[in-house]
C-alpha cells in the first residue's frame, strides 16, 4: 500500500529552489534593464549632431546654387522656392530657377494648424528642429541677437533640457561653458532653446 502511494507523487521544486530562482532573475533584471535603457538614449546626442550637420550642409549647398542668398526656413531647403518665399534677410527670391534641391528630406508638419509649408524635423531626445532659420551673432550672449557681426544662419531647436544640451554639445563643441547654458562655440543654449550657428554670412 505504501509503495502505491509513493508512486502517485509528482516531482517538483522545493520552496528554497523557487526562491533562489526568483532572486537570480531579480538580480539579472536589475542589472540588464538599466543597461538597455542607457543604450537606447546613448545614440541621441550623435543623432542630433548628425541632423544639424545635414541641415548645415543643405544650407551651404543652397547658398551655392541660389548665390548669394541663404534660406529663410527649412521649407526653402525641402521644396522649390517661389517668388513669395523670403531668404534669411526677409527679401523675396527673384531667381527661383537656380534652386536645385531638395537639400534636406524627412520633414514633418509642426502642428496640424500650421501652414503646409511650415515644416520642422524631429530629432534625438524627441527634440524639434524649428522650421524658421534665425540670423544670430556669434558675439551675442544668451539667446539669438542679430545686431552685431559676424552673423550666422542659425538652426533653432526646442525640447532639450540642460543635461541633453551638454551631451550634444560634447559632440559638437566639447564641454559647455556652463552647467545650464552656453554662450560660446557653434552650439548655444539659453536654458530654453538651443541655437546651432550653422554657417556665417554677410
Amino acid at each position: 500500500m505504501k509503495k502505491a502511494w509513493n508512486a502517485g507523487l509528482k516531482a517538483g521544486f522545493t520552496l528554497i529552489e523557487v526562491l533562489v530562482t526568483v532572486v537570480i532573475i531579480g538580480v539579472l533584471a536589475a542589472v540588464i534593464i538599466p543597461a538597455i535603457t542607457n543604450q537606447i538614449g546613448a545614440a541621441d546626442p550623435a543623432r542630433v549632431a548628425e541632423d544639424l550637420a545635414n541641415v548645415r550642409t543643405g544650407i551651404e549647398t543652397f547658398s551655392l546654387n541660389v548665390r548669394p542668398r541663404f534660406p529663410g526656413d527649412l521649407d526653402d531647403l525641402a521644396n522649390p522656392i517661389t517668388p513669395t518665399d523670403v531668404d534669411i534677410k526677409g527679401v523675396a527670391y527673384v531667381d527661383t530657377a537656380s534652386w536645385n534641391g531638395p537639400y534636406i528630406s524627412a520633414t514633418v508638419p509642426v502642428t496640424t494648424v500650421a501652414p503646409i509649408t511650415d515644416i520642422a524635423s524631429n530629432s534625438g531626445y524627441k527634440a524639434t528642429i524649428l522650421s524658421d532659420l534665425a540670423s544670430c551673432s556669434s558675439a551675442a550672449g544668451l539667446g539669438c541677437v542679430a545686431t552685431t557681426a559676424p552673423q550666422f544662419v542659425t538652426v533653432q531647436m526646442n525640447g532639450l533640457d540642460a543635461p541633453q544640451f551638454r551631451a550634444i554639445n560634447d559632440v559638437l563643441d566639447g564641454a559647455s561653458d556652463s552647467l545650464t547654458a552656453s554662450t560660446t562655440g557653434k552650439f548655444r543654449f539659453d536654458g530654453t532653446r538651443a541655437y546651432f550657428l550653422a554657417t556665417p554670412y554677410r
